[in-house]
């Protein structure tokens, strides 16, 4: 093979690569945009995700955005340590809300900071089992601050 023939199929390998980099972060900021909705339309701004949310939000690739997991129980009687937890995270995610915090934005001094959202996933909702299985969780309530890379797509951590 010619050294031209070999540089155009070097050219077109890195045109590729930059082509697919381009959807990793489209797929990504559509990933915040709706979860920007879920907030929205939510109470608090805490979106609660069922497992496939959990596995496409917090486990999935293309994650440009922090997300503030609360791990907990909907019935709060069952738990009494929850609930001025709970109340804490409403609040905190309220005050981010109102900060524009769900957009990303630069500093003064030109840092990128990412989107933050709230999320909660409950113990005591059948469906929500295999979120709690999946981390192995002994104790609630627990909150986790992920930010991408914080687990893998089989839910553990990444050390």
């Amino acid at each position: 093979m010619s050294s031209f023939m070999s540089r155009i199929l070097l050219f077109i390998c890195a045109l590729l690569l930059l082509l697919v980099g381009s959807v990793d972060a489209q797929s990504g900021s559509e990933k915040a945009k709706e979860l920007r909705k879920l907030s929205h339309s939510s109470h608090s701004n805490v979106v609660t995700l069922n497992p496939p949310q959990y596995k496409h939000f917090l486990l999935g690739k293309n994650r440009p955005y922090v997300i503030v997991m609360l791990y907990t129980v909907q019935n709060l009687d069952q738990c009494q340590a929850c609930v001025p937890v709970q109340r804490a995270i409403n609040t905190i995610s309220q005050a981010y809300h109102d900060a524009g915090a769900s957009l990303p934005s630069k500093t003064e001094s030109g840092v990128t900071l990412k989107s933050v959202f709230f999320a909660t996933s409950f113990y005591d909702r059948p469906d929500h089992q295999d979120i709690f299985r999946m981390h192995e969780f002994q104790y609630l309530p627990m909150v986790v601050v992920t930010q991408p890379g914080t687990f893998d797509e089989s839910g553990m951590p990444i050390k």
